[in-house]
């Protein structure tokens, strides 16, 4: 004869009662900066743009300066760094050759969102880039469907008065 156990309610049921977290989105880290005045010239925005991100670096500077000299074939100093890092050498503006390579020594695309977003355009993670093209494909798609509804409508309007209806 078998006995029936008795359900334990005390422990959750692992696979009914687990449920996966909501996606989030990453934060937003391509903003300007919180201490950028209103009505500061872009010039000096790029320069505290520089200025944060040789500051938070976990590298020394001559390193960010070997790495982008590298990347740059051409030499690129300790002293250039901090010329492109200081609002007060309005005459010592960086690149934009440059700042690519900063980014790339860095390893930081997020320091060339600002500059994008300034021409209106955003900067998208590869990962992404087949979602972004078929949003695109999709839109389109819906722009000719409407048109050629107007295209329809209008053409049924033109058969009535055609027609003397």
């Amino acid at each position: 004869m078998t006995t029936r156990r008795l359900r334990d309610t005390e422990t959750p049921d692992l696979f009914l009662s687990w449920r996966p977290k909501a996606p989030t989105l990453p934060p937003e880290s391509d903003q300007a900066p919180e201490s950028a005045p209103a009505g500061c010239r872009l010039a000096e925005l790029v320069s505290r743009q520089v200025a944060d991100a040789l500051r938070a670096a976990e590298m020394p500077r001559d390193e960010v300066a070997r790495r982008m000299s590298e990347e740059l074939g051409e030499t690129v100093s300790v002293h250039m760094l901090n010329a492109y890092a200081s609002q007060a050498r309005e005459d010592h503006n960086i690149s934009h050759a440059r700042m690519v390579a900063l980014a790339v020594a860095l390893e930081r695309p997020d320091l060339l969102v600002p500059a994008v977003r300034r021409v209106g355009k955003a900067m998208i993670d590869p990962r992404y880039l087949a979602a972004v093209r078929s949003a695109i494909r999709r839109d389109r798609a819906r722009d000719h469907r409407r048109i050629a509804d107007e295209e329809e409508h209008l053409a049924d309007r033109d058969d009535r008065t055609w027609r003397g209806h």
